[in-house]
């Protein structure tokens, strides 16, 4: 609760009466600069009106966010259902993750399906939503660590399609493999034998967004990932 802000409201209420009775005596040609200049001696309409620009720039940025973040959601689900139906092998073996006692473990921490993590994490990085991400306009000349310069104006911003799908950091990297970004050990002994192919060096999630991974910039770059 803002105390400062709710006694301007208040002394808002009162001071716009007190200006609005003194100004309704006066002759019509004094109204309007009697009432200007009583307004300017007064300064809660300016607490309030700081307090309220401050709340509505919050809330349109959350609401920026929270637009781009429901895209990116929608979107990510209908491609992840779109390779189900076209790889139906890994129906099953996601049925049974979500019918063991992993399940629970994620309805409590939101950690403990790695099937179904990796499935739409692959299926992320073949269609992501943006080819491009982490969008940097420069302000003053810079150079990049590989000595690109930018001059201002100029815009940089990370190839997401390009990093996901290069065989530098992703073997077979046209080729869709549901569990690529599953620990080898947790498919040890799965039924299908093309599941325990071990492609890349370590496991990782989908919703990683710094580490050893930094060709996954879905959620952004660094600092700045959302």
């Amino acid at each position: 609760r803002d105390e400062k802000f709710m006694h301007a409201a208040l002394d808002y209420i009162e001071d716009t009466l007190k200006t609005a009775e003194v100004v309704r005596l006066l002759p019509g040609f004094m109204a309007g600069a009697i009432g200007n200049i009583l307004a300017k001696r007064l300064s809660s309409h300016l607490t309030v009106y700081d307090a309220l620009i401050s709340v509505t720039e919050q809330r349109l940025q959350e609401q920026t966010l929270r637009k781009h973040g429901q895209k990116l959601e929608k979107e990510t689900i209908s491609f992840a259902i779109h390779d189900l139906c076209l790889h139906p092998e890994y129906v099953e073996p996601l049925r049974q993750e979500l019918q063991s006692s992993r399940y629970s473990e994620f309805e409590k921490t939101g950690q403990g399906l790695p099937l179904l993590d990796s499935f739409i994490k692959e299926s992320a990085r073949l269609t992501p939503v943006e080819s491009m991400s982490t969008r940097r306009h420069a302000l003053q000349p810079f150079t990049l660590s590989d000595g690109t310069r930018l001059e201002v104006g100029d815009w940089a911003c990370t190839p997401v399609r390009a990093l996901m799908q290069s065989p530098s950091h992703y073997p077979d990297a046209t080729v869709f493999h549901g569990f690529r970004f599953v620990d080898p050990d947790i498919l040890t002994g799965a039924a299908n034998p093309a599941f325990q192919t071990i492609l890349q060096e370590y496991p990782t999630k989908f919703t990683d967004t710094n580490g050893k991974d930094d060709t996954w910039h879905v959620w952004g770059t660094g600092r700045m990932s959302w």
